[in-house]
């Protein structure tokens, strides 16, 4: 067999199994399982959830009682303006709240629990987003922002907790340094394929 042809045949037999490492690193990367949400604090004083996907995008959302000025001081509310958002991440908290069995939000009592998902503010707005309430055992409800009894102060409203989105970071999946380790060596084989086949065109002197 000529070293043409060996070198030939290694050359392929590497660029094959490099295919396959960086098929297979890629399919572990698309196929990552979506963490699951976890609850900040505890069931009966909680402070948050961490990794809640709402319409694609996963969130930490933090609770904090106070009032709307206070709270979107220097930030506006994620889903402003955007009621279907709003209901979407009301639903999505609800559902954890119930598999987690969260009872009562921080600042609050075990009478009632409420968490408000603005899409305004309650004070100008009349159907300024969507509560989730916790009442002790009973499953956590959803229902509409409109006439309710929670105190105004001036402008504001206060004696409820208000929910915090904040864009979570993106893990790193397990396989991408494996990606990256496969280009690294499929570029390193090919530039010294390169090197090699470029020194054996120069003609002996």
């Amino acid at each position: 067999m000529s070293t043409n042809l060996l070198g030939r045949i290694v050359a392929r037999s590497v660029s094959l199994g490099l295919t396959v490492g960086v098929s297979i690193a890629i399919g572990v990367i698309v196929a990552a399982p979506a963490r699951a949400a976890t609850l900040v604090g505890t069931p009966s004083d909680a402070t948050g959830i961490n990794g809640l996907v709402v319409d694609s995008i996963t969130y930490n959302v933090t609770f904090i009682n106070g009032s709307f000025d206070a709270v979107y001081s220097s930030s506006t509310p994620t889903f402003l303006g955007n009621i279907s958002g709003a209901a979407d991440a009301a639903i999505a908290l609800q559902a954890v709240f119930i598999s987690l069995g969260v009872m009562e939000l921080t600042g609050q009592s075990t009478i009632e629990s409420v968490l408000l998902v603005p899409d305004g503010h309650p004070i100008s707005v009349a159907n300024a987003g969507w509560f989730v309430h916790c009442e002790g055992s009973v499953p956590c409800v959803l229902s509409l922002w409109a006439a309710n009894p929670y105190t105004a102060v001036g402008d504001d409203v206060v004696g409820l907790d208000y929910a915090l989105f904040t864009p979570a970071a993106t893990p790193l999946p397990a396989a991408l340094p494996l990606f990256g380790t496969a280009l690294g060596v499929g570029g390193l084989l090919g530039w010294r394929r390169q090197r090699k086949t470029a020194a054996a065109a120069i003609p002996a002197s």
